[in-house]
């Protein structure tokens, strides 16, 4: 969190060592990428109970980046994305206890969640957008949980080459069947298998 409150200027990259880090983190509105240099397998987000892992509620925009990191959280929304649209890309999203709380949370935001891992939650994703609010959903894995994709709302999503598959009940559930959505979502080249 200190890296992250001492950028002052848009476009910085904060590179982030290898190592477990018990804290919650707040990107400010600020306009910066947070990478773990060393990747998901050695870098660890794991805020304290009870805390969500990063949050994004100050009108981020897709500069505002979280990638290569491990986030594990107990039962919250892990990643709290409300009002912003950042980019979450290549991250493993795991719960600590098996299927409960939300991997990534989303409402009233346009975020662009690619090629990460989301793990062992109640709901994977939880989408609740207001009409004319478009998420980009594209090359993720959504495993293990009760409901892989959860979206709510009327907002319309791109959901692009997704492997969903062995979560306990459905793996993309959106106010009963697709046609509950009020504006058209996207479904390109997914993997839907075992849910």
């Amino acid at each position: 969190q200190k890296a992250i409150n001492a950028v002052n200027t848009d476009g910085i990259t904060v590179h982030v060592a290898a190592d477990t880090y018990n804290e919650s983190l707040d990107f400010k509105g600020k306009n910066l990428t947070l990478i773990a240099d060393h990747g998901s397998s050695a870098t660890t987000l794991q805020p304290p109970d009870g805390m969500a892992a990063v949050n994004f509620h100050l009108n981020e925009t897709k500069a505002s980046a979280l990638q290569n990191f491990t986030v594990t959280c107990g039962a919250v929304n892990c990643v709290s994305i409300s009002g912003a649209s950042p980019t979450i890309a290549d991250n493993v999203i795991q719960a600590q206890n098996q299927n409960t709380g939300t991997g990534i949370f989303v409402t009233n935001g346009k975020p662009s969640i690619t090629n990460n891992t989301l793990l062992n939650w109640d709901k994977g994703l939880y989408i609740s957008n207001p009409i004319r609010y478009w998420s980009n959903i594209i090359s993720n894995t959504f495993r293990g949980n009760n409901n892989g994709i959860y979206i709510e709302g009327g907002g319309a999503e791109w959901i692009e080459r997704n492997i969903i598959s062995d979560n306990l009940n459905d793996g993309i559930y959106a106010g009963g069947t697709f046609r509950g959505l009020s504006t058209p979502s996207q479904m390109i080249n997914n993997t839907i298998a075992r849910n």
